[in-house]
């Protein structure tokens, strides 16, 4: 089946179930799609410039290829409990506790890990309205 659609502010469109991702650059342009039972192709003036395999159940975070992301998104790929409590760790241990237990509330609150690393990053950065934000500056400038 082929369709035609508008990339979205995150680089991806959507099959109707799942969203996958398309070179970023071609934000707000508008891509020739092809869904077929088993995958997703995404066509950008005649050329094709994405292919997914596609997901028979519906899932929250878009499939993304990290080649599709601007570098600076892709630091963010590094991301996951480990850094979190290595950074912690060097901030304190009152930051260290804190981390901790943040881990494990939303560990079981969200129950996945993508979700965990964005809960932790907005409230060490501040991004929750009355945190005032730790300066987690992340695995890829600890280096």
């Amino acid at each position: 089946t082929w369709s035609t659609a508008k990339v979205h502010n995150d680089y991806t469109v959507t099959d109707g179930l799942n969203r996958y991702s398309v070179p970023f650059d071609l934000i707000g342009e508008t891509v020739d799609i092809r869904t077929t039972r088993d995958t997703v192709e995404v066509f950008f003036r005649g050329g094709r410039v994405a292919s997914h395999m596609r997901l028979k159940k519906a899932q929250n975070d878009a499939v993304m290829v990290p080649g599709h992301m601007p570098e600076a998104h892709r630091r963010y790929l590094s991301y996951n409990k480990d850094a979190f409590l290595s950074w912690a760790e060097t901030a304190g241990p009152s930051v260290s506790k804190v981390v901790r237990q943040f881990l494990v509330q939303i560990a079981t609150f969200c129950g996945q890990q993508g979700r965990i690393s964005r809960t932790v990053r907005a409230i060490l950065s501040g991004q929750f309205k009355g945190t005032a934000g730790l300066g987690y500056p992340g695995p890829a400038n600890q280096y």
